[in-house]
């Protein structure tokens, strides 16, 4: 079985197995039954949802190879938040920061930002931008808890990457429902019918 296969099989059930198995991986507990719930389908195509997802799981584990990493900044982030709190009492609630934040990764999940850069580096320009929008200056946080206070060349560059990725937000556009619509038919055309398990979503 090639590697490509398990992307030949229909592709909203190919789409839901990642997303569950990626709950998994980066235990966000959710029962099947809960995840198929959020699901808006109805009964029936929630419960087909079901089967095809369990039935797909393994599948997409063994073209994986086992290797079961989710790459995201979500997990910086809190780390980040935590190392706030813990050893830079100048801010006295590093919470604030979090509703702004959670909405710049939101928005920069839906860029490139990922592929340029790696996931602490979003966590931690998430922290800065939050805390600019605040009026709340934490360069030397940076500085002395990151120890960059004599590699002002790494703080420059990291500062940059900050403004590179706020240049993605700003640039990136919601495509057209009805680009949407054309690209889900192409997707659909895309996979083999007579690679399905069962039948298609």
């Amino acid at each position: 079985m090639n590697c490509l296969l398990f992307f030949s099989f229909p592709p909203n059930c190919s789409r839901l197995t990642c997303a569950f198995l990626a709950c998994k991986v980066d235990e966000f507990n959710v029962s099947s039954t809960q995840f198929v719930g959020n699901l808006r389908e109805s009964p029936l195509g929630q419960e087909k949802a079901l089967e095809q997802i369990l039935e797909y799981e393994l599948l997409l584990i063994q073209q994986l190879n086992f290797h079961l990493i989710v790459h995201n900044p979500y997990r910086p982030f809190e780390g980040i938040l935590i190392d706030l709190k813990t050893r830079y009492p100048l801010l006295e609630n590093p919470e604030v920061l979090r509703k702004t934040a959670d909405d710049f990764l939101s928005r920069v999940a839906l860029t490139d930002a990922y592929l340029l850069f790696t996931p602490s580096q979003i966590a931690l320009a998430a922290i800065l931008s939050s805390a600019s929008r605040a009026g709340i200056n934490i360069e030397s946080y940076l500085s002395e808890c990151f120890m960059l206070k004599e590699n002002r060349t790494f703080l420059a560059k990291l500062l940059e990457g900050m403004k590179s990725m706020k240049n993605l937000i700003k640039k990136y556009e919601l495509p057209r429902p009805e680009e949407v619509a054309a690209l889900k038919q192409k997707l659909e055309k895309c996979h083999s019918p007579e690679l399905s398990l069962n039948t298609n979503m």
